[in-house]
């Protein structure tokens, strides 16, 4: 059996038009109530029921 090996040209870059890669933001910290909120308002929802207290409180 004949082993027969290929080898893969090296990459081409352009120098020119690379440059430093772009810095990325910050994570921007959601809490569960910002991420509720931001649910309702993308469906369009305009008035909510609920019984404010304990957990679901910071979503009031």
């Amino acid at each position: 059996m004949i082993e027969q090996v290929t080898e893969r040209p090296p990459a081409q870059h352009d120098v020119e038009t690379a440059g430093p890669a772009p810095r990325p933001r910050p994570p921007e910290h959601v809490t569960g109530a910002k991420s509720l909120i931001r649910s309702l308002e993308e469906v369009g929802a305009e008035v909510v029921f609920g019984i404010p207290g304990g957990a679901i409180l910071p979503a009031y």
